[in-house]
């Protein structure tokens, strides 16, 4: 669809990635904590074929036009979005 630029959530797109990637890219840091079993795959069968029919061949795209991060502000439960460094 071509539409990253207009979710502006680059952060999004980037974990999906990282859940879904069929290789632990943390492994070794991992140390005596496995990969979660769930990571690797969705809950739906369908899901994780589209998945590996169609991923591979999606172009790169311009990510969004704010690059930014959610943070806590102290202990007030409240939180803001600042710039991503």
């Amino acid at each position: 669809m071509k539409a990253k630029s207009l979710w502006n959530h680059d952060a999004f797109f980037d974990y999906n990635d990282r859940w879904m990637a069929q290789d632990d890219a943390y492994a070794t840091q991992r140390v005596q904590n496995p990969r979660p079993k769930s990571e690797g795959h969705s809950h739906d069968a369908f899901v994780d074929a589209m998945w590996a029919a169609y991923r591979p061949s999606v172009p790169e795209q311009a990510g969004g036009k704010d690059n930014l991060k959610w943070v806590w502000e102290g202990e007030t439960k409240n939180g803001k979005f600042v710039a991503q460094p």
